[in-house]
């Protein structure tokens, strides 16, 4: 609870490093008696990022131990494989970005974004029809889950991150039939 007031303090002042400092003293003392809290460690790993009000995107190279280390406590745990991905992906680690995006994706196979991560990556690496065959994927189990749910999509953002990546990805590869509709949805979510 103290942690997160002091992240809470941290993100409203995002221009004052005193206050993410403290921030993480409090994650680290916190760790020092639950040293094998996963959750802990991941919170760690991602208060290295410069914002505090992250949630994991914006993870930098400074992040990639904390990460490391959850994987040894848990080494099934996929959120620490999605953090990995954006860590190295942010840093322009392609390859171990890759590794660990098709990790994620294969260990939360029905999630949406873990199957959109994983595209992604393959984007970054220069496999485009691979990467849509991810993003068409995503798009497939974001609309099952809304119809399931009976929800909308404007309430998940990532269904708009997915929809221009896939729509992106059709243009590159000179489908542009199969570009135009999906953009305009994306640009008609609110």
């Amino acid at each position: 609870i103290e942690a997160r007031a002091l992240q809470v303090a941290a993100e409203e002042a995002p221009g004052d490093p005193t206050k993410l400092t403290a921030y993480r003293r409090a994650l680290d003392a916190a760790l020092v008696a639950f040293p094998d809290d996963v959750e802990l460690i991941l919170k760690r790993g991602v208060a290295e990022s410069p914002d505090p009000a992250d949630r994991g995107q914006g993870s930098v190279v400074a992040s990639v131990p904390f990460f490391e280390r959850a994987l040894k406590v848990s080494p099934n745990h996929f959120g620490a494989r999605h953090y990995l991905a954006h860590a190295f992906e942010n840093s322009g680690r392609v390859t171990e970005s890759l590794t660990n995006a098709a990790a994620y994706a294969a260990q939360a196979a029905t999630v949406p974004h873990a199957v959109h991560m994983h595209g992604h990556e393959l984007r970054r690496a220069g496999r485009p029809v691979d990467a849509l065959a991810q993003f068409e994927a995503a798009d497939r189990l974001q609309r099952d889950y809304f119809a399931r749910e009976k929800i909308g999509a404007d309430l998940d953002w990532h269904h708009h991150h997915n929809l221009d990546l896939l729509a992106a990805t059709y243009q590159y590869l000179g489908q542009m039939k199969k570009a135009e509709p999906l953009l305009k949805q994306s640009f008609g979510l609110p």
